[in-house]
Formats: structure tokens, C-alpha cells, sequence
């Protein structure tokens, strides 16, 4: 596939409406922030640890818990965690310690709805050519290894 023919495949994904969405909340460089993108039937976190958040996170979807790890870095690092989903939407919340109270998980650095795609062996295929000729930043879906 020539470079025209992936710019032209990826108009018609993005103006479908197939690629996911993701969402942010983050605040000054001393408090922890998540990053949480949708993918198709995926969704993937990005967990920031600092001062205030250093320890530990848990992260859950409609309420089930999916991830739960220790930060390997204690003031900063990313941590990506793919989590497989079902629904079109869904509810993502991010939790993780606070000083002196490392046993519980208390404060929420994310909390939102999260677009999620369904499955799509076409797009994959697409994005497995993508990343076999190094273009992988042209991706249809950002949680995909």
C-alpha cells in the first residue's frame, strides 16, 4: 500500500468515526495524573506517580477492577495497561495511595467515560502493515502493542 492509499484509509477511519477516544486529567508537575485512551475493545492507562501519589494505583471499568500494580519509579514513570472491554462506552476510574496512607487507595486521578471501538480485523491488519513499515504513529488504534 502506497503512502496515498494509507492517507486515504485513515480519512475514511477518522471520518467513520472508528478511532476511539481518550481522555486526560492531569495538574501541576507535584499531583499524579492518568491518561486513559480507548482503542477497540481496549483500553489502555497511563498512570503518572509523584509526591502526592507514589506508591501504588488500581484502576477499574463499570467497576470491575482491571489493573493493580506498584509504581516502579516513586516520583514519576508511565505504566501502560491494556485492559479488554466490551461496550461502546464505559466508565474508567483511576485510584491510587496517598502520603501516609499507602494501604488504601483514595485519591482518584481519573474519573470518566471512555470511548471504546468494537473489534476490527480490517483496521488490525491495517495497523500491522502500518507498524511492518515503520509508521506505526499512523495507527487506527493507540492501545495496540
Amino acid at each position: 500500500m502506497n503512502t496515498v492509499g494509507v492517507a486515504a484509509a485513515l480519512a475514511a477511519i477518522v471520518s467513520a468515526g472508528m478511532v476511539a477516544g481518550s481522555g486526560t486529567a492531569a495538574a501541576d508537575e507535584g499531583t499524579a495524573w492518568a491518561s486513559v485512551t480507548g482503542g477497540r475493545e481496549r483500553v489502555q492507562f497511563f498512570v503518572h506517580a509523584s509526591a502526592q501519589c507514589n506508591t501504588k494505583y488500581l484502576a477499574t471499568i463499570n467497576g470491575a477492577v482491571v489493573a493493580q500494580d506498584e509504581f516502579y519509579q516513586r516520583f514519576g514513570g508511565l505504566k501502560t495497561v491494556p485492559a479488554p472491554v466490551g461496550n461502546p462506552w464505559v466508565k474508567v476510574v483511576v485510584y491510587c495511595d496517598t502520603p501516609g496512607d499507602v494501604d488504601t487507595l483514595n485519591a482518584t486521578v481519573f474519573d470518566g467515560p471512555v470511548a471504546v471501538g468494537p473489534a476490527n480485523p480490517s483496521l488490525d491488519a491495517l495497523d500491522d502493515a502500518l507498524a511492518g513499515a515503520g509508521s506505526s504513529q499512523l495507527r487506527t488504534d493507540p492501545t495496540r502493542p
